[in-house]
């Protein structure tokens, strides 16, 4: 137990910064919980100034084939958007529809240089090794989720592309002040119906993009950057796999590209007390989006209550496989690759609020579980889980 989380929270950092005032503070949870060698995912935060505004922006980056795509991404999709918006006067910075196209288009432009780039190795007279780095960022991919916090209008503008998801935790006005969960971001998968209808309408009577079970072209995802096997032309396609040792899955090419980072972006006004979380699939695979509210608000009545591991009230909660019937044999636990954690197996732990989702998602008071999942090493961790990565911000 103690060995599985010290590994739970080898990446967990927590930071906190003004906002409008000084007794406004926002507090950033942020833990990576790898499942490859060298973790796929990756994760951004900081601040920028747009106008005359300090905002502040977070990403996720749920990185697949490979983690090339994900570092581009974490150094550089920020600042890509960042240029976009410092085109835009005074008054457009309030219009959030022309921050929603200067998103737009930053997520593109950024993802067109990775693919062509990519492209253009293949054919330049450099040196094979040289070919192959530039080449990688385009032939690995990653989803992207992009956050953004305008301080002077209090909204959140969330810009997504893949199935990372973004979900805001509000407490509701009223006497019995119930949690909300409100999602700022769309799942683009194949087993949403209208991405596949979206597809389906740009590439007609190619009927064998969908697996039967909802793969797109061998992929999850829908949208996502790079992933050139789904938008070279085929001819570029078998010049990659003849001579750069190209991994070229699907022979029915016809008329890419296939995929697209084009994002959906949302926005919403935010408010003290609201809470916004990002998180890879390797976390929402394992838990609901009202769910992971739930467990937010039970980390937040913990601090307030300042409950902690050695407390009274902790001791007294009753652990999966702590509690043993004397002269019986420990039960045995089976568990599925998806399994989906209650809120009956939620518990308090951790002083970092990511962490803490983490843990849940992972297992929770099943301790046999959360043991499991965190004491497998690549690359057999792999068929238990996958990366992790869960970002929460505290307004």
């Amino acid at each position: 137990m103690e060995e599985a989380t010290k590994r739970l929270k080898q990446e967990e950092t927590s930071t906190a910064s003004e906002s409008l005032g000084e007794t406004d503070m926002i507090r950033t949870n942020t833990v990576r919980v790898g499942s490859a060698t060298h973790v796929e995912d990756d994760l951004s935060w900081g601040r920028m100034m747009v106008g005359n505004a300090d905002w502040r922006y977070w990403g996720v980056y749920d990185g697949h084939s490979g983690w090339a795509t994900s570092t581009i991404l974490r150094d550089f999709l920020h600042k890509y958007v960042r240029r976009k918006l410092d085109k835009l006067s005074a008054k457009d910075l309030n219009d959030s529809e022309a921050i929603e196209v200067a998103m737009k288009s930053a997520f593109i432009e950024l993802d067109d240089e990775i693919v062509s780039d990519g492209l253009a190795a293949i054919y330049e007279p450099i040196p094979h090794a040289g070919a192959m780095c530039r080449i990688a960022p385009s032939s690995c991919g990653s989803c992207a989720l992009l956050a953004l916090y305008d301080p002077e209008r209090s909204i959140v503008h969330v810009a997504g592309a893949g199935d990372s998801r973004a979900v805001l935790g509000r407490q509701q006005d009223g006497d019995n002040g119930d949690w909300v969960s409100i999602p700022l971001s769309v799942d683009h998968s194949g087993s949403n119906p209208d991405e596949m209808a979206r597809i389906k309408a740009q590439h007609p009577g190619e009927d064998r993009l969908f697996s039967a079970a909802g793969r797109f072209l061998g992929s999850e995802v829908t949208r996502s950057f790079g992933d050139n096997r789904r938008k070279w032309p085929k001819e570029a396609l078998e010049e990659w796999k003849n001579g750069f040792f190209g991994r070229v899955y699907n022979t029915n090419i016809q008329t890419p590209p296939y995929a697209t980072a084009l994002p959906d972006v949302k926005n919403i006004n935010v408010k003290p007390g609201d809470f916004l979380i990002l998180g890879t699939d390797g976390f929402w695979n394992h838990v609901s989006n009202e769910d992971a509210v739930h467990c937010v608000r039970l980390w937040i009545e913990a601090q307030a209550k300042d409950i902690r591991a050695d407390s009274e009230q902790k001791k007294n909660i009753e652990l999966a496989d702590d509690v043993q019937t004397p002269g019986k044999e420990p039960e045995r636990h089976m568990y599925p690759y998806n399994w989906v954690m209650e809120r009956d197996d939620f518990i308090v732990e951790d002083d970092n609020v990511a962490t803490h989702l983490v843990r849940n998602a992972f297992g929770g008071k099943e301790r046999d579980l959360f043991c499991s999942v965190m004491s497998l090493l690549p690359p057999d961790s792999k068929e238990a889980r996958d990366d992790g990565t869960v970002v929460v911000i505290l307004f």
